[in-house]
């Protein structure tokens, strides 16, 4: 792998092996990761082209962020490897909102329930 075009799934980055892609934007990748001893997690991976120093800072300052609350993702680790920064997160399993939100008209108890 280089920090020039990032991983690619069933690599590696790190203590972590890439899965697979959760989701992608302009500033990096989400991967499903596991670590060595098989858990699984959320790995943010910062995108190569992101070279900001403004940006890299904001983004190791969220890696050192440990926040203990049922309705917050928890951060689990966060360093850098091959050039390449990320932050592991809880993985949490489920639907996106948009596709909840595309079952339209929600009822109202189950809006309130998600905004929750």
């Amino acid at each position: 792998m280089s920090a020039e075009r990032g991983p690619t799934p069933s690599e590696t980055l790190g203590p972590y092996i890439l899965e697979g892609i959760i989701g992608a934007g302009g500033f990096g990748t989400v991967y499903r990761a596991r670590d060595a001893g098989g858990r699984r997690v959320a790995l943010k991976v910062l995108a190569p082209h992101v070279d900001s120093e403004e940006t890299l800072r904001r983004f190791e300052r969220e890696g050192t962020i440990r926040i203990d609350h049922p309705n917050v993702v928890r951060v689990l680790d966060a360093g850098s490897a091959s050039g390449v920064s990320y932050i592991a997160f809880e993985l949490l399993e489920g639907k996106p909102l948009i596709a909840l939100l595309e079952q339209a008209p929600l009822p109202a108890a189950r809006v309130i329930d998600i905004g929750l």
